[in-house]
C-alpha cells in the first residue's frame, strides 16, 4: 500500500536507507554519560520524543546493540510521577544524564517508545534478555493510566496534566497508527485503543470542517 520509486532498484532503495540511518546516527546519536540518547536542539541534551524516534528507527533497522541500550537508557530515565513513562528531558552535567525540567513525561515520546517496543518484539522475539513484549504493556498501561483523559477519550500532554490542563491535547501525538497497533497488542484494553483512535479522528475532521478549511493543517495545541 506504498507508493515506491520505480526508477531505482529496490537494492539502491535498501541501500539509501541504510547510508542515511548511519549518517543519522554520527550527526545525532550519543553515548556521553552511559548508554546511547538523541542529541536535542544542538545541546548536550535530550528528549523523550527524540528518545523515542530513535527507538523506533533502531528496531525498524535491525540495530538490536543501539536499540537495547536506549531501551536501559529509558528505563534509567523514567518519570518522577509515573512508572513505565520516561521522564521528559535530560542533560548531560557532570559525566552524567541528568533529568531537568521537572522529571515528567511528554506523550509523544511515551507512544514512540512502546510502538518501538512492539517493532522489537517483532523483529526479535521477546525471549532474550528484555522481555520486549512485556515491557511495551507496561508502557501502554501507564500511558492508559497517566496520559489519556478518561472522560474525554483525549491524549494528555503528559501524565502532569491535571485539572484544565487536562483537556489540553497536541495533534502531534495523534499517531492513529500507533493506536491500532496498539489495540492489537494490548488485547485487554483493545476497547480503550480503538476509542482514543476515533476520538482522534472525529477531533480532526472537525478541525479539517470548522477551523482549517482554507489551510488543512491543524493547530499545534487543543482544547
Amino acid at each position: 500500500g506504498v507508493i515506491k520509486p520505480s526508477h531505482v532498484s529496490q537494492a539502491q532503495m535498501d541501500q539509501g536507507v541504510r547510508r542515511h540511518y548511519r549518517a543519522w546516527k554520527t550527526s545525532y546519536l550519543r553515548n556521553a554519560g552511559g548508554e546511547y540518547w538523541v542529541k536535542y536542539d544542538g545541546t548536550d541534551s535530550t528528549v523523550s520524543e527524540a528518545h523515542g524516534y530513535g527507538m523506533v528507527l533502531a528496531a525498524y533497522m535491525a540495530d538490536k546493540a543501539i536499540f537495547d541500550s536506549m531501551f536501559r537508557y529509558f528505563e534509567a530515565h523514567q518519570s518522577g510521577l509515573t512508572p513505565h513513562l520516561m521522564a521528559w528531558k535530560q542533560t548531560l552535567a557532570g559525566g552524567a544524564m541528568v533529568d531537568t525540567e521537572g522529571g515528567d513525561s511528554a506523550t509523544d515520546g511515551d507512544l514512540d517508545i512502546a510502538y518501538a517496543l512492539l517493532l522489537a518484539d517483532k523483529q526479535w522475539g521477546s525471549g532474550g534478555a528484555i522481555d520486549y513484549r512485556a515491557e511495551a504493556l507496561d508502557v501502554l498501561h501507564a500511558i492508559l493510566a497517566a496520559e489519556v483523559n478518561a472522560g474525554t477519550k483525549t491524549l494528555k500532554l503528559g501524565d502532569w496534566a491535571e485539572g484544565c490542563d487536562a483537556n489540553v491535547t497536541r495533534p502531534s501525538d495523534f499517531m492513529t497508527g500507533h493506536m491500532l497497533a496498539f489495540a492489537r497488542a494490548d488485547t485487554a484494553n483493545a476497547a480503550a485503543w480503538r476509542s482514543i483512535h476515533g476520538r482522534i479522528a472525529n477531533i480532526v475532521n472537525g478541525q479539517f470542517t470548522h477551523g482549517s478549511e482554507a489551510t488543512g493543517l491543524v493547530p499545534d495545541f487543543m482544547v
